[in-house]
């Protein structure tokens, strides 16, 4: 699920709304989610599919000639984001999402990105490619570039653990705009993940990430493998390493790859 994500705005909840209309919420959120877990538990296989909302990326693509659909709904924001492998080694990802500003408006964005993968970590011991991506705004009036990224990703197999850890690292530009002012935001950008597997079906997510000159982000979540090489779903909780800023919060996470067309 892409590293940039984690520099958009989080969600904000308008000033007037009561914290019981939260809790609600949030309430419903877990009990659909938890309702869509039980159901897919009764079908199980193993099956290696790529981050869905993960902040972290990992050094693989899609296998060649297919392409993977991860879908994500929570608190703060939704996407929908489609990439295909259609060169060698290159996977392009273009996609859209929607931002919760309070109130009862959203934002929507438009998403681009390209993967190249100089050694793949699918079939060797670890690998590493670059990325490249933007994030443009469709909100009237406001700045179109919200964001701009370029990143390493690495992936190690411990071959002595059911373990597999990711790092980031790069640059990266982030553009808030207030009123008719806009602010930007330029510097290193990092992350690291663990997807722990406690069984051929079942794994544990963890990371943590950040921007220089912001505050540190972390997420947990589980990941259920539901159709073999096809489908998995992710269920993940994000929050702020400081205790006065908001996560990314609940997030329901599904990643769909159908048979390669060619």
């Amino acid at each position: 699920m892409r590293f940039i994500r984690i520099f958009l705005d989080r969600l904000t909840i308008d000033g007037s709304a009561s914290a019981s209309i939260r809790t609600v919420s949030i309430a419903r959120f877990i009990s659909m989610s938890l309702s869509a877990f039980v159901a897919a538990s009764f079908l199980t296989s193993p099956l290696s599919l790529h981050a869905q909302q993960m902040v972290v990326d990992d050094a693989a693509i899609t296998e060649p000639g297919a392409c993977q659909v991860e879908a994500w709904w929570g608190e703060a924001e939704q996407w929908v984001l489609p990439a295909c492998t259609l060169l060698p080694r290159t996977e392009v990802t273009l996609g859209a999402g929607w931002f919760d500003r309070g109130a009862g408006s959203t934002d929507p964005h438009l998403f681009a990105e390209a993967k190249l993968l100089a050694r793949d970590s699918d079939a060797l011991p670890w690998g590493w490619g670059v990325v490249v991506g933007t994030a443009l705004s469709l909100e009237s009036g406001g700045e179109r570039v919200s964001q701009l990224f370029a990143f390493v990703p690495v992936t190690v197999n411990l071959e002595t653990l059911p373990l597999v850890l990711h790092a980031n690292a790069g640059w990266a530009l982030e553009r808030e705009v207030h009123g008719d002012h806009a602010h930007d935001h330029q510097g290193f950008l990092w992350g690291l993940r663990g997807d722990l597997a406690i069984s051929e079906r079942l794994a544990l997510l963890g990371e943590v990430m950040g921007l220089s000159g912001d505050e540190a982000e972390g997420q947990a979540g589980v990941r259920l493998f539901v159709v073999p090489d096809r489908l998995a779903m992710d269920l993940s909780y994000g929050f702020s390493l400081n205790s006065d800023e908001d996560g990314l919060g609940f997030q329901l996470g599904l990643a769909w790859t159908p048979a390669p067309f060619r």
